[in-house]
């Protein structure tokens, strides 16, 4: 392996790590999410489950919703990643906003 396929490797871990670490802030279960992260562009899909303790910060379609966008913006600011793509069960994206399916 060359250098710079390890300094890339290297990125796409600390990346890997930003990105979860933002679910984890906002007590996001992530036994049912799967994190992917290869050169800048961060793929993340899964279930949007709660730890018990946010559970009920986050009750309802819209607050699930606004959260959803929060996370979105949040892990574009990780540094590195240059596109977010979410596919979580149950939800999509019209435009610029999220929604139940």
């Amino acid at each position: 392996m060359d250098q710079m396929d390890e300094k890339t490797r290297r990125n796409d871990y600390k990346s890997n790590k930003g990105v979860a670490m933002w679910f984890t802030k906002h007590g996001v279960d992530m036994k049912k999410m799967h994190i992917s992260c290869i050169k800048g562009h961060a793929h993340i899909r899964g279930e949007l489950l709660f730890e018990m303790a946010s559970a009920s910060k986050y009750e309802g379609a819209d607050s699930q919703a606004q959260l959803i966008a929060k996370l979105e913006r949040g892990i574009a600011s990780v540094p590195g990643i240059r596109s977010v793509r979410l596919e979580l069960a149950g939800w999509q994206k019209t435009g610029k906003s999220w929604g139940q399916k």
